[in-house]
């Protein structure tokens, strides 16, 4: 995990249940290690907007909903961990995908959480 530009780049995706805005369990480390980076980082890092992205399986509206939905449980868990700098969320549903094909390894792809350092 790293900061690149304005993008904390970090090495795996944040898993959740499918459809759904729970964290899975195999990501509670990787979350803790966020947390645990952005307090090491507070005087870098202090405005960060995560950022939830879905595959294009779904209509617009519930992806864009889902995203919302996975943002926001990020936040709240980097909170629960104790993370004070100030955080925001937003959802893109399947706006802005990295790839189109149609297969498991391009969906996985873009199914994923972006971290946006905000120069206040």
């Amino acid at each position: 995990m790293h900061l690149e530009g304005d993008h904390l780049t970090i090495d795996r995706h944040i898993n959740f249940g499918t459809n759904s805005d729970e964290i899975l369990a195999d990501s509670n480390d990787l979350i803790a290690h966020i947390a645990q980076f952005l307090t090491n980082h507070a005087a870098d890092v202090k405005h960060l907007k995560i950022i939830g992205h879905t595959d294009r399986d779904g209509s617009a509206a519930a992806n864009l909903e889902l995203s919302e939905r996975r943002a926001a449980a990020v936040v709240r868990a980097l909170q629960g961990l104790g993370v004070t700098i100030q955080l925001e969320h937003l959802g893109k549903g399947k706006s802005e995908p990295l790839c189109t094909e149609d297969t498991d390894e391009c969906h996985a792809k873009n199914r994923r959480v972006e971290f946006l350092v905000i120069q206040d």
